[in-house]
């Protein structure tokens, strides 16, 4: 059910090979602008990934299940990556939430 707010999904990424506080702080910072322009996030907790962020496949199927779960109030979906974060992870988040329970990971498509 819509708040009223404009809802987005946030998914932010980075990569192990990185400082993970750089990731952790442009969290914080884009939850925080967010939430002063008046806008809602859906985002998994910060202990969902070992680091807080998408770092490849299994965690952007986790933010996949979650967009899918708020599908009906998110209006959009962001993407952070402060660090150069793991694109393909990230991908996967978008495609995923696309995907109705009867479709496979390999047949998912981006909504148009």
């Amino acid at each position: 059910m819509r708040s009223g707010k404009t809802v987005f999904g946030v998914a932010d990424g980075t990569r192990s090979c990185f400082n993970s506080r750089l990731a952790t702080a442009g969290r914080a910072t884009l939850l925080a602008k967010l939430e002063t322009l008046g806008y809602q996030a859906v985002i998994l907790p910060s202990d969902a990934t070992p680091t807080g962020a998408v770092e490849g496949r299994p965690d952007g199927l986790k933010y996949a299940r979650l967009f899918r779960e708020h599908r009906d109030e998110i209006e959009g979906i962001m993407v952070a990556l402060p660090n150069f974060g793991d694109e393909l992870g990230t991908v996967h988040a978008g495609k995923g939430s696309c995907a109705t329970s009867s479709e496979t990971a390999s047949s998912m498509a981006w909504a148009s």
